[in-house]
Formats: structure tokens, sequence, C-alpha cells
């Protein structure tokens, strides 16, 4: 069973859903327009077997919204403070 949580990157505060550690991690990324929600029909096939790791990217799903544009050069530098914590 996943549990949403939440991450602060000191930029911006991500909203994500860990699942238990059974195996290696397995991080879920949804697409521009969507939340990790997008992938519950596929997690009870995977949570078994990984530790699931599903953020909503800034300003999708629960994430905190922040000014101006929403590009991959803010996803990709959310993502590695994510992973690097």
């Amino acid at each position: 069973m996943l549990v949403e949580k939440r991450f602060d990157s000191g930029e911006v505060v991500l909203n994500y859903a860990e699942g238990p550690d059974n195996g290696p991690s397995l991080l879920l990324l949804h697409g521009f327009t969507s939340r990790w929600q997008f992938y519950l029909p596929l997690i009870p096939f995977l949570e078994s077997r990984y530790h699931i790791y599903a953020p909503d990217l800034r300003g999708h799903g629960k994430s905190q919204r922040t000014p101006g544009q929403y590009n991959y050069d803010n996803d990709f530098q959310d993502l590695q403070s994510f992973l690097a914590n």
C-alpha cells in the first residue's frame, strides 16, 4: 500500500507516494500534465517487488505550485534533490 508524503527541496514542496521496501527502488514519473495516480493500475503488480517512489512534479497533483513557467529543467532539479535525500 502506498502512503503519500511530502518532500521539501528548499525551493518547492513535492507530494509523493511511497510503497513498502519490497526490493530495489523504482521511481515512477508521470507525464507533463498528470500526477502520480496515473500509475494506480500498475502499482498492484509492482509494489510486491519494488520500493516505489511516485512523486507529483511541481505544479501537479498535491505538489506546490510556483510562479513562472514549468519546464524540464525545474523538474530535473527537483528530482535530483528528491533522489539525493
